[in-house]
Order: structure tokens, then sequence, then C-alpha cells
């Protein structure tokens, strides 16, 4: 699964769940060593879809790493996220904050 065998990349991990009718989101910051270097967590409301939690930890990393020139590489296993940003269908709030960021960086480079 490592993508990057010879660690140039910082790793960045996002998950988010929904369990026992509790939801969060969550993000991990791993080293070359696989050591922990931050790690964030947020609890949302109990309302919240588990699609809404995996798109707000993507957009915790986002906005963590912020505009940059380090290499970085984020993980996340939301399929429906992803395809959520490629369509023009999906007008949420976190989905339309994560397009912004995508085409804002993409335009200054």
């Amino acid at each position: 699964m490592d993508s990057d065998p010879n660690g140039r990349f910082k790793k960045i991990f996002t998950d988010g769940s929904k369990l026992n009718g509790r939801v969060g989101s969550g993000i991990v910051c791993l080293s070359e060593a696989r050591d922990i270097i931050w790690k964030e967590e947020i609890r949302l409301n109990d309302e919240a879809s588990v699609f809404g939690a995996e798109a707000e930890a993507i957009q915790m990393a986002v906005e963590k790493v912020g505009p940059t020139k380090e290499k970085i590489v984020i993980f996340l296993d939301s399929r429906s996220v992803l395809m959520a940003l490629e369509s023009n269908k999906n007008h949420s709030e976190v989905i339309m904050k994560l397009r912004k960021f995508y085409w804002l960086t993409h335009k200054l480079n």
C-alpha cells in the first residue's frame, strides 16, 4: 500500500465514522518511520452522515496543510466523496469548499 517507498512525501490519513449514534472525523500525519507527527479529531452532530464525516476529514487535512511546497499525499477511503468532487450535482458545503480549494491551488501552480 505504500506508494512512496523512499519516504519523500508526508503522509496524511483521513477517516470519518459513525458508531453507536456518534459521528466524528479525524486525520493523522505520519513520519517516514510511521510515528505520529500530529493528529486531530472532531465530533460532529449526531445527525451527520458517514459521507459528511469523510468529507469533513478531507477538509480538515486540506486546511491543516494549506498551500505549501512540501510534498504531501492524503490517503482516504471514501469513493463516494471522490465521486461527489467530480460531479457537478453535489452542492454540499464541504464538497463546495474542497472544490474551491482544488481549483484555487491548481490556478496558482
